[in-house]
C-alpha cells in the first residue's frame, strides 16, 4: 500500500517522512497530499539536507513540526515522538 493509503487507513499519531524517497520530490508530494487530507498528524521530515528541507515546505499548509538530518540519531527521534504524541 502507498504511504497515503496507510495514513488514511491507520490514522497514525506521528509521521516520519523522508524527503528523498523513490524519486527526487516524492516526499514533498506526499507531504502536500497529507496536508490536503486536513489531518493534524505531526510530520517530521528526514533529509540529508535538513536546513534545505526547511525551505521546501509551507508550514502554514503542511503540518511539519521538525526536521531531522541523516544519519538519523535515535535519541533525537525519540525526543520528537515524545514531544508530539
Amino acid at each position: 500500500a502507498s504511504g497515503l493509503q496507510l495514513i488514511k487507513k491507520e490514522n497514525p499519531d506521528f509521521i516520519l517522512l523522508d524527503v528523498m524517497m523513490e524519486e527526487v520530490d516524492t516526499g514533498v508530494r506526499l507531504a502536500d497530499e497529507i496536508a490536503a487530507l486536513k489531518v493534524q498528524t505531526p510530520i517530521v521530515i528526514l533529509s540529508s539536507f535538513a536546513n534545505a528541507a526547511g525551505q521546501i515546505f509551507d508550514t502554514s499548509v503542511v503540518p511539519v513540526k521538525a526536521y531531522l538530518q541523516k544519519p538519523l540519531k535515535a535519541d533525537e527521534l525519540l525526543a520528537l515522538v515524545k514531544q508530539y504524541t
